[in-house]
């Protein structure tokens, strides 16, 4: 069976809200091959070229020629002089806007002069896709098509930080927010900060320094105040005591946890309890 490729007209499909990112039109290509050459149509087209039987793709835009590996993002911009070179079947999920909001999406972060990055294809890119999919199923439904803007919006977003991250962040700093991320999901737990420097593929002299030039505090510093955060949360409730919460969030002792959060908040966490429901009180 021949694969399809489909193009999905959505400029005049109406919306209910006025959004700032609203699509024209949509490919979604299972087998597109062979040559463009000419001027661009007015138009903003973000390609997410997934996969080619090319080991690359050669694009000429303005005089500016890339060859860039699957799968990649290529930006086309509106009214360019554009030549694809002949290109073998190759799919693809292309993005196309009005040539009029272009500067929304170098606003956003996207550099003028990046036509073309290389991505992972995240899980999260493909989720994003499939709603993207789905979403068309029931296109004219009530507010259909104000979701399909926001999902296309959002995997936008996701290409554009990856080609940020990828032009601009060293190997290590990659590592270091990932070592970050986990201790902002893992805080509740017991944590050895040795054997996580070890985890991470560090020294602990060498983590300590690349960490401080990102988040300018330390690794202790930083998963304490975590901790703190929660502890102010818990306070909210009645049925935590204040030695329940000290070792929920595992400090010490009661009295250790009781400094600490002084020194955080200028307030005892029974002090910080008693301003939360006097406040609640006050607005019954």
């Amino acid at each position: 069976m021949k694969e399809l490729n489909y193009s999905i007209y959505l400029r005049d499909t109406p919306r209910v809200l006025n959004g700032n990112f609203q699509l024209c039109r949509l490919l979604d290509l299972q087998s597109s091959g062979g040559e463009w050459r000419g001027v661009r149509p007015d138009e903003f087209e973000i390609t997410i070229r997934l996969e080619s039987t090319d080991l690359t793709a050669e694009d000429v835009q303005d005089g500016i020629r890339t060859s860039m590996p699957f799968p990649h993002v290529y930006i086309k911009k509106p009214g360019s002089h554009y030549n694809s070179g002949f290109f073998a079947p190759r799919k693809a999920f292309v993005l196309i806007y009005r040539g009029e909001d272009a500067h929304k999406f170098y606003k956003l972060g996207l550099n003028s002069s990046h036509l073309a990055w290389q991505i992972v294809v995240t899980d999260e890119i493909k989720n994003l896709m499939k709603r993207i999919k789905e979403t068309l199923e029931v296109l004219h439904l009530h507010g259909a098509m104000d979701k399909l803007d926001a999902l296309a919006e959002q995997l936008f977003r996701e290409l554009i930080i990856q080609g940020m991250a990828n032009s601009g962040i060293d190997v290590e700093e990659c590592r270091i927010r990932q070592a970050a991320s986990w201790l902002t999901g893992h805080y509740l737990e017991e944590i050895d900060l040795d054997m996580f420097f070890k985890k991470s593929g560090f020294s602990r002299r060498s983590f300590y320094r690349h960490w401080e030039k990102i988040f300018h505090e330390s690794p202790k510093t930083f998963l304490r105040k975590l901790r703190l955060q929660e502890a102010e949360r818990l306070l909210g409730y009645h049925s935590y005591s204040i030695a329940d919460i000290a070792l929920r969030l595992r400090f010490k002792d009661v009295s250790h946890f009781i400094r600490i959060f002084r020194e955080r908040t200028g307030m005892t966490p029974l002090q910080y309890r008693r301003r939360i429901f006097s406040a609640g009180s006050r607005t019954v």
